[in-house]
């Protein structure tokens, strides 16, 4: 169980442990939610001692330093994989040009627009969670966001000819990934934020495979830029879910 955790900390963070990798990447996706839900756990630490020291910056201070730690620990995969991908949308419904598009490490004027956007959602949405006091919550953002990656992986097939660095993720994923994983996640949240995850989850899926259902078409697949853009895009559909969740929620267990 260490070397695919291992791998899957070395794929989604620039933490790097010390051991080999895993031969078989889709062994892997195990570990995305174990991942999330430690990104998670970092973020609630920084809360705690920016609330406890900091507080008179504001909220909006927070969630910004909070979002620069976030890209920092994960070396901006994400992130430019929504660049990428925003990037391919100027070439319309042209299949290769978009490919080659995301495959070109330059961002163009749509990938710098979807960064901004997604830098001012994602800090004004965390900010009303801390006014709020709801920033418990954010361990769910994380959590789900990385765990529904697999759920990504698992149900949509490679796009491009040419092997890429998430082609052996995508080769060998399978339904017990996704079982396994989603057990997992629901394991970890559930006994802390009760029953009213599941609704948060439901949301997650539902962008997820709209997201894919869209791409997939238009691309005949998916690619390590979509993982990371559909995981941005999560992040951000997770957020306002949770924003906008009234206390109590359904069954309560709210923090």
């Amino acid at each position: 169980m260490y070397k695919p955790l291992l791998t899957a900390c070395r794929t989604l963070t620039i933490i790097r442990l010390p051991g080999a990798d895993t031969k078989h990447f889709e062994q892997s996706l195990y570990g995305f939610p174990i991942v999330g839900a430690l990104l998670g756990l970092l973020c609630l630490g920084f809360v705690w001692l920016f609330q406890a020291w900091f507080s008179s910056l504001g909220v909006l201070v927070e969630a910004l330093i909070l979002m620069a730690l976030l890209f920092i620990v994960t070396g901006g995969l994400h992130w430019d994989g929504l660049a990428d991908w925003a990037d391919s949308k100027g070439a319309g419904q042209n299949r290769q040009r978009a490919l080659e598009i995301m495959k070109d490490s330059s961002v163009g004027a749509f990938g710098v627009a979807a960064l901004v956007l997604y830098g001012l959602l994602w800090s004004h949405l965390a900010a009303g969670l801390f006014a709020a006091e709801h920033w418990p919550r954010l361990f769910l953002v994380l959590l789900f966001s990385r765990t529904l990656q697999v759920e990504f992986i698992c149900c949509y097939p490679y796009a491009r000819l040419a092997p890429g660095m998430a082609a052996p993720f995508v080769a060998g994923a399978n339904q017990w990934h996704r079982l396994v994983v989603l057990l997992l996640a629901v394991g970890i949240s559930v006994p802390f934020f009760g029953e009213s995850v599941f609704y948060v989850l439901a949301a997650g899926y539902m962008s997820t495979h709209l997201f894919g259902f869209v791409e997939n078409r238009r691309l005949g697949g998916i690619t390590g830029d979509l993982i990371g853009a559909n995981n941005q895009l999560n992040e951000v559909i997770l957020l306002i879910v949770l924003r906008l969740a009234p206390e109590p929620f359904i069954f309560g267990g709210w923090w």
